[in-house]
């Protein structure tokens, strides 16, 4: 940008004073977010008429301001952009806790190993499915040499019953989940537990304790007791990812606010519970009935229409279509996935390389044959090095 700020990276060092630029006044405004990437993308146009109303309130501040984050009021037009009514500025969000302070975070999931979560053909030692079938996953199983080798980690169940890693231990955390796994029966499946941890640097969880919970897989008429972000379906359901509040829809859940759960299409569309995963996407974990609506919306009242960050602790009984009849929501601190970055601006990244031309194929098969959802350590150097794949 024209102060020298990365437009990509470093949206948050923007000045005041560029903002005010006579070419950046014309081209009018706009508000970001930060992905888990680091990288920011647009949420919201600012609508031209709103543009006068944006600069008299930038003039407020020193011109080498920057970190300009803001909390802003108004109405869609047409075109999907916000003719303003109020802007002030707001507390910076900090997505990643800090390593430094270390902060002890407590996890709930069902315990599982990181050898069976790699199995190729889906199956575990034990004979569980790895995908949908983590409830059914046996202590001796995790209690296997190579189970034990690679580590532990903890799974969220969706609600297509599939489910999705969501934390991993650190390696020294292998000797507290084997103390209290010595504790169970050798045949006990649908290990669910509740773990408290602070994360290393490397984003990964050191177990300090570990304790057994209850988590019954839904069974109809049985009272259950679910946590996550609350969210509706009419904002999973948007296409270009964007909910009416400009939160992402598949990023930045914990971004939505109660205002806009209580629109009418997002009260008429139902309500579900959310949780992220290790990738900072987050993906429907239970959906409630239409008779919960009411329930929900009664309780959403209760708090400030600009509140985010709605994770709720919710009760009710499973019905036969395996939807949430919601007889009770209590809000709760929500869990911090990422370890923080304070005033770091440089990350390391690890994970397997591969090309944007076999990710799109439509038939799921890269050109040497490999898996393009499942079998991406497959995936051979010559592949990703022919032309259509570089370009």
């Amino acid at each position: 940008a024209e102060d020298g700020t990365n437009v990509s990276h470093g949206v948050h060092d923007h000045m005041v004073g560029c903002l005010l630029l006579q070419p950046c006044i014309d081209s009018g405004y706009v508000l970001m977010q930060r992905s888990v990437t680091g990288m920011y993308f647009p949420t919201v146009e600012l609508a031209a008429a709103s543009t006068e109303l944006a600069v008299e309130w930038l003039k407020n501040f020193p011109m080498n301001t920057s970190n300009v984050y803001v909390h802003a009021t108004g109405y869609l037009n047409r075109a999907g952009q916000i003719i303003l009514d109020d802007i002030t500025m707001a507390e910076p969000p900090k997505h990643y806790p800090a390593v430094s302070t270390a902060p002890a975070y407590t996890y709930s999931g069902w315990l599982y190993d990181m050898y069976c979560l790699q199995q190729p053909d889906g199956i575990a030692p034990d004979g569980s499915n790895v995908t949908h079938g983590v409830h059914d996953h046996m202590v001796a199983c995790m209690l296997l040499e190579q189970c034990i080798a690679s580590g532990y980690l903890l799974q969220a169940r969706s609600a297509t019953g599939e489910y999705h890693p969501t934390v991993v231990f650190t390696q020294s955390s292998t000797p507290v989940v084997l103390k209290w796994l010595g504790t169970l029966a050798f045949d006990m499946t649908n290990v669910y537990v509740t773990v408290t941890g602070a994360f290393d640097e490397d984003g990964m969880l050191a177990v300090e304790a570990i304790r057994s919970s209850k988590m019954m897989v839904p069974e109809e008429g049985v009272m259950m007791h679910y946590e996550g972000w609350l969210y509706d379906m009419y904002c999973v359901n948007q296409e270009d990812g964007i909910a009416p509040d400009g939160s992402n829809t598949t990023f930045g859940i914990h971004d939505h606010m109660v205002g806009c759960m209580l629109l009418t299409q997002c009260m008429d569309s139902g309500y579900l519970l959310m949780q992220r995963s290790l990738t900072g996407m987050y993906f429907p974990t239970v959906k409630f009935t239409n008779s919960s609506t009411v329930v929900v919306a009664e309780w959403l009242s209760g708090y400030e229409r600009g509140m985010s960050n709605v994770y709720v602790h919710a009760k009710g009984t499973i019905t036969g279509d395996g939807l949430l009849n919601v007889t009770m929501l209590e809000l709760k601190d929500a869990p911090m996935h990422y370890p923080a970055d304070a005033m770091v601006l440089q990350y390391t990244y690890e994970g397997w390389l591969y090309d944007m031309y076999c990710f799109n194929q439509d038939d799921g098969i890269a050109p040497d044959g490999s898996n393009t959802t499942h079998g991406i350590p497959d995936h051979m150097v010559g592949c990703l090095l022919l032309q259509p794949c570089i370009d």
